[in-house]
């Protein structure tokens, strides 16, 4: 099957007839209306998280649910086995990269990058589909570097049969860590000599990690 051709039964949407509330709550700053509606809503709160993460543009309402109510939620699971962060990280192809943002909320608040979207369909985990055949043609090869980079950052692991380019040589160094810290590496020692002689080289290093991207290509 087609990524195209995902529909309801394969958990790509979800039914919540209290969301558009809690959304507003949230928006509003409200936190006791925010925990008395999601108590009310008699469904798992993982499932409240799925839920708002489809409305793309709540990054605010989201952020402030899960600073209320905690993140115990975060990596719950459909009945055909999207979680949240797979949800929101395939929705990158059509949000670009102001969706990225929601992706790296989740991720900071504990969502696993490495557990896999089960279905009949998938066994895959979100750095997988992304470079997955039905997936690849849907994405702008920028954003799909931008997911990858964000995934790879908290923690997501390189399936062996990868082939994209850019996975390739993380793999190859060791991992994104090595990666990273040998990308920087390469900046850091010309610009201590030349640019920067009178700073210490770890300052250097701060400072090309924050100017030059390292690691993203």
């Amino acid at each position: 099957m087609a990524a195209e051709d995902v529909s309801e039964g394969d958990g790509w949407t979800q039914s919540f007839d209290d969301e558009e509330r809690i959304i507003e709550a949230a928006e509003s700053g409200d936190a006791q209306q925010v925990r008395e509606l999601v108590q009310a809503a008699g469904v798992p709160f993982g499932q409240i998280i799925w839920s708002v993460v489809q409305f793309t543009e709540q990054y605010f309402a989201l952020k402030f649910l899960l600073e209320v109510c905690g993140t115990a939620g975060v990596n719950w699971c459909s009945d055909a086995g999207w979680t949240p962060l797979a949800y929101a990280v395939t929705s990158c192809r059509h949000e670009g990269v102001r969706h990225l943002r929601t992706v790296e909320l989740l991720l900071s608040r504990g969502a696993n990058p490495n557990q896999r979207v089960v279905n009949m369909t998938y066994n895959d985990t979100p750095l997988q589909l992304i470079h997955g055949p039905g997936w690849v043609p849907l994405f702008p090869a920028r954003t799909r570097r931008l997911v990858s980079h964000l995934l790879l950052r908290y923690g997501a692991e390189i399936s062996p049969a990868a082939t994209d380019p850019y996975l390739c040589k993380v793999a190859a160094a060791g991992g994104f860590r090595a990666y990273e810290r040998a990308h920087r590496a390469r900046f850091v020692v010309p610009l201590a000599r030349v640019v920067f002689p009178r700073l210490p080289v770890d300052m250097v290093s701060h400072v090309v990690a924050f100017s030059f991207h390292t690691g993203y290509y």
